[in-house]
């Protein structure tokens, strides 16, 4: 999974800079209060989330799957998903090289493990959040012409590489953190809930209910195996 705590204040020139991103001014907007599951509430945890994938196998059991009709008809739909994923990550070889010769070539004498998925998605949502210059820049930097591609990429690669059934699950789960006394596009936090199934929520960092829901969201997008760490 992949989050973002967002803690900054700003200045002059990164409002001008970002004003079609995410950021809008101090103490702006007015949104609703949520709870982590959507609904309204009065905890000061403001919340827009993706929408909820349905459990299409919460009835069979595994030896069902492995051995039974459902199971081939997901591989068919599966390799579907990644042959269209295939087709668009032609163009991500420069990507790939050029993050693995960054990231790994470094001779620290140290084992390197790196996921350049991982970070074509975070990038992905920074690009999303961004404007002018500094857009063009991860643009490049991802081999993308422009957001739309890279909306489409985005969305082809989720698809391909999010699994959920009896016997193998692959959950690719995105968030930022935000503080609640400055203003945000409502607008690019719905575009990231939809287009890149990134959450995002809003609260006083530090505090017991935001620490809360950062706990909650990283055991229900880790299926709590990492509780030991979250506790």
């Amino acid at each position: 999974y992949v989050y973002f705590r967002y803690a900054g204040e700003g200045t002059a020139e990164d409002r001008d800079a970002s004003d079609k991103g995410v950021w809008i001014s101090p103490a702006g907007g007015k949104t609703e209060e949520k709870t982590s599951d959507g609904a309204a509430s009065g905890d000061g945890i403001r919340a827009v989330l993706p929408e909820t994938a349905k459990e299409t196998y919460a009835d069979v059991s595994a030896e069902d799957f492995l051995y039974g009709d459902r199971h081939w008809e997901w591989w068919q739909g599966y390799r579907e998903a990644v042959d269209r994923s295939a087709q668009l990550q032609e163009t991500m070889d420069a990507y790939n090289r050029n993050v693995l010769e960054e990231l790994l070539a470094a001779d620290s004498g140290e084992n390197t493990v790196c996921s350049p998925l991982n970070l074509y998605l975070a990038l992905s949502v920074l690009a999303e959040t961004a404007d002018g210059n500094t857009r063009k820049q991860i643009l490049d930097t991802l081999q993308a012409e422009n957001i739309e591609i890279l909306r489409e990429r985005t969305a082809a690669l989720r698809e391909a590489n999010t699994l959920n059934t009896p016997v193998i699950k692959s959950s690719l789960a995105n968030s930022l953190w935000l503080r609640d006394d400055i203003g945000y596009r409502e607008d690019t936090l719905q575009t990231l809930a939809d287009d890149y199934h990134a959450a995002s929520f809003r609260g006083t960092m530090g505090s017991r209910k935001m620490n809360e829901a950062l706990r909650k969201w990283t055991d229900e997008n880790t299926g709590g195996l990492d509780r030991k760490s979250t506790r």
